[in-house]
């Protein structure tokens, strides 16, 4: 971007406003006057958010992929990393190009997705009470097989990740815990409750 004057956010929000006016009708979007808030689809439009091929199959099979129900409150903004995450790694999945994940090297220097992620399951928005949660959580991608299970988290506009809400003596416990399934080691007795 760039260093005309503006956050990354406010300088983002522009491009979108831009991208919406020369890509779609004025009609799809909700009105609003506030020159900071970013575009957001009518209800009845929420899939127009997704970046989708121009085959109207594979379009189909990407939109699948996350029910309706399941999508966040401003999924229909242009700021959402949801709508984003769904265009991104359901495009690659419909398409049968989840491999290409395998060159990826995550912050410690691993493979971040083994290095046959086509292998792996892949699911939208999981809902699981594994990572130690008071309450069922949702994870934006999640693969898995018997022998991993690799959580990913996708931001677009946020500037950091939001923190559990578990303690931090516990958090660290699961993270050890997480980062030994990911990597393919055997867990120590008593701590191989992540299949719940």
């Amino acid at each position: 971007m760039d260093d005309t004057g503006g956050s990354y956010v406010d300088q983002l929000v522009v491009r979108m406003r831009t991208y919406a006016h020369e890509r779609f009708d004025a009609a799809l979007f909700e009105t609003s006057s506030d020159p900071h808030r970013p575009p957001v689809f009518l209800a009845e439009h929420a899939t127009s958010n997704l970046l989708l091929p121009p085959d109207a199959d594979f379009a189909s099979s990407v939109v699948k992929m996350v029910p309706a129900a399941a999508c966040h409150r401003w999924f229909r903004s242009m700021k959402s990393s949801q709508a984003l995450t769904q265009s991104v790694f359901g495009a690659l999945a419909a398409a049968g190009h989840l491999a290409a994940l395998g060159a990826l090297t995550a912050e410690c220097g691993r493979s971040a997705f083994t290095e046959t992620p086509n292998l792996l399951h892949m699911t939208l928005e999981r809902h699981v009470n594994w990572l130690g949660e008071p309450r069922r959580t949702s994870i934006d991608v999640c693969f898995e097989s018997p022998r991993y299970r690799i959580a990913v988290e996708c931001k677009l506009s946020e500037s950091v990740f939001g923190t559990c809400s578990r303690p931090a003596t516990f958090r660290i416990g699961v993270s050890s815990m997480l980062a030994a399934q990911t990597s393919g080691r055997r867990l120590p007795e008593g701590q191989q409750g992540l299949d719940q």
